[in-house]
């Protein structure tokens, strides 16, 4: 299984998080993100993208106290990022299966689905997906309002 966080800005900048899980099973950040904030197309997205899936498949254990996020950003708080940023989320399950959603920021804080929002900001891919294809389809669901 590998999951993979991705954050746009207004200006479309953006931070891909790849995500190790720690011995409880939780999702975590990785320090290895990558950060695009030059042009970039569909498929360099989506190749990113997928560097940082395949850093996540791997589960590198990391110090779950670190705040990536904070390095990533300079942002001093949680609030201020998730201000700032957008989040579409993928998971690929050991079978293949893409799970993207756009995860919307929720009144607790956190970015997430709400009970019946999977069918307009969830989509799943049965069959892999090439880069250009992930890119446009990350761009895509991050104009679903």
């Amino acid at each position: 299984m590998s999951r993979a966080s991705i954050h746009f800005d207004k200006k479309k900048n953006v931070l891909i998080f790849p995500s190790w899980r720690d011995e409880n099973g939780l999702s975590r950040k990785s320090i290895k993100y990558i950060k695009l904030e030059e042009e970039y197309d569909e498929k360099k997205l989506g190749e990113k993208i997928i560097e940082a899936l395949e850093v996540s498949a791997i589960n590198e254990q990391e110090n779950k106290l670190q705040n990536t996020w904070k390095q990533a950003t300079k942002l001093q708080s949680w609030k201020a990022f998730q201000k700032k940023y957008e989040c579409v989320m993928i998971d690929v399950n050991d079978e293949g299966i893409w799970y993207i959603a756009k995860y919307r920021k929720l009144k607790d804080g956190s970015y997430g689905l709400e009970k019946g929002d999977e069918e307009k900001y969830s989509r799943e891919y049965t069959e892999p997906l090439t880069a250009q294809q992930l890119g446009h389809i990350v761009l895509e669901m991050l104009e679903i309002k």
